[in-house]
């Protein structure tokens, strides 16, 4: 028992992100926006090797949208990605709101 707590407790992971990580909403919100922007990207019409470069359009696009910037999403998904149990979360709203819009056939 006295080893679970010294272990739980050295883990140093908090629940809560640091004031230079999205909360989640936000993260969810983002990553509906990036997702859809992938899924625009891939439906137009352009040789295979410019498709990265109209994405790239369209993720700017996500993040001014969303007020933030690349280096902020990549440190935000970095911290997520070691708290998977948010991460979990996140990813299962986004599915659920990705989900309702192709039910409505509200995708853009």
């Amino acid at each position: 028992m006295l080893c679970m707590l010294l272990l739980g407790g050295c883990s140093g992971q908090s629940d809560t992100p640091p004031a230079n990580i999205l909360k989640p909403q936000a993260m969810v919100r983002l990553m509906i926006d990036l997702h859809l922007s992938e899924s625009k990207a891939m439906q137009v019409r352009v040789p295979g090797d410019t498709v990265r470069y109209v994405y790239t359009a369209f993720k700017e696009r996500a993040l001014k949208k969303n007020n933030t910037d690349s280096a902020t999403f990549n440190r935000s998904f970095k911290w997520y990605s070691s708290h998977t149990d948010l991460m979990d979360k996140v990813y299962a709203d986004v599915v659920d709101s990705l989900g309702v819009r192709e039910t409505k056939g509200d995708w853009y």
